[in-house]
């Protein structure tokens, strides 16, 4: 059973009602309530309207996301935006949002430790990714593609 630590002082930049868990947590923790990603430059990554993603310094409801474990295969999950689009990896190292969940939009959740997790796209092996200016996968397991779950109370009407 996963342990959970008290919860983290409030960073700075980070709305007082976002509160981090840290501990030994494992994705099944976040699978019925809605969180953002922290990135290891400290920002957030939400969905945009014309189906591109963007870095935000603040965790808005854009920014949130739920997790949803995939039917038959333990590990798995779907991600889920509040916009009710997917996060989906494809072969050239890109992201993009899907309205159908398939096998595309697969990911597997590890913790790396210091609650930092990393996403494996399940169908390319390559982990979600932020850099100074996009959003994408790369074949690297590094710091860089470590992100926190920030878990945001006033959203629990995301469903």
């Amino acid at each position: 059973m996963a342990q959970v630590a008290a919860f983290s002082p409030y960073s700075e930049g980070v709305p007082r009602q976002f509160q981090e868990f840290q501990g030994s947590l494992g994705p099944q923790s976040f699978e019925h309530i809605p969180f953002a990603l922290r990135s290891w430059r400290g920002t957030f990554i939400g969905p945009l309207d014309n189906g591109g993603f963007q870095q935000s310094g603040r965790a808005g409801q854009s920014e949130h996301w739920r997790i949803i474990p995939v039917q038959g295969r333990p590990g798995n999950y779907f991600i889920r935006s509040w916009k009710n689009k997917f996060l989906c990896g494809d072969n050239n190292g890109n992201i993009q949002q899907r309205d159908v969940p398939k096998e595309w939009e697969e990911w597997t959740i590890a913790h790396r430790g210091n609650g930092k997790f990393n996403f494996r796209s399940v169908a390319f092996g390559t982990y979600l990714t932020v850099d100074h200016a996009s959003i994408k996968l790369t074949a690297n397991n590094k710091e860089a593609e470590q992100f926190e779950f920030v878990v945001d109370s006033t959203c629990a009407i995301f469903a």
